[in-house]
């Protein structure tokens, strides 16, 4: 299930997004926006899949939100009145440029593109809002990630930044195959994994690269030596 922001100035255009996306199964709305502000506001609180983007709107247009963005791993289908811009989203790698008015057609064309394009996905980095300002993580260089209610704890180099998403949902973003899950509340990156060890009471554990010492549990223990390549013990 993918989520969707829908981004348009026109409450009559976002309700037409709405009304063609119901048709469209694995996609789930997590918000509209109608200015570039709150949209930029919510792609970094809601971290959707994907947005549909208006270009004329108030302020800044939507070449420039979808420029911004470009990080987040989010990916963008435009929609709009203006066909003149076409060349510039797809420079910005859209996925779909939408001329209104849209068919229901051509829009569950462009949903299709967008499907098997966010399944494909891997992120090669991780945007992080922090008080400070956003931090920008190389996906390699995350050692592992751990789950804490509603939020995820992001390891990398000996620092730590929070992100309110749920731990499975972050770990297949930034790639399945790059990230194994060694019990219900923590994955590691399998490239940062030194070794594996025994610790007390025989239960399994990883070692990072860093020396960081995360469990595994009984239940998954076969499966992530057969994913880090070794042999179960």
């Amino acid at each position: 299930m993918y989520s969707v922001l829908i981004v348009d100035d026109e409450p009559l255009a976002r309700l037409r997004v709405r009304q063609l996306l119901a048709n469209a199964e694995g996609f789930t709305i997590a918000g509209e926006c109608s200015d570039a502000a709150s949209a930029l506001a919510a792609v970094r609180k809601l971290l959707p899949d994907l947005l549909f983007l208006d270009i004329h709107m108030p302020g800044v247009d939507g070449i420039k939100v979808a420029e911004a963005i470009r990080k987040t791993g989010t990916r963008v289908i435009f929609l709009t009145a203006h066909p003149e811009h076409a060349v510039r989203a797809f420079d910005i790698d859209a996925i779909d440029y939408l001329v209104k008015p849209v068919s229901q057609a051509r829009f569950t064309e462009a949903v299709g593109k967008a499907g098997r394009a966010l399944e494909a996905r891997v992120m090669d980095r991780l945007l992080i809002s922090t008080g400070r300002g956003d931090v920008v993580v190389p996906t390699d260089e995350i050692d592992w990630l751990a789950a804490d209610g509603a939020y995820v704890y992001v390891y990398h180099g000996g620092r730590r930044h929070l992100l309110r998403e749920s731990l499975t949902s972050l770990a297949q973003r930034l790639g399945p195959q790059r990230f194994v899950s060694v019990h219900r509340s923590a994955a590691v990156n399998v490239d940062r994994v030194r070794e594996t060890r025994r610790g007390e009471g025989a239960d399994l554990e990883v070692i990072l690269m860093d020396g960081t010492r995360v469990p595994v549990s009984r239940r998954r223990a076969a499966a992530v030596l057969r994913r880090l390549g070794r042999r179960a013990e």
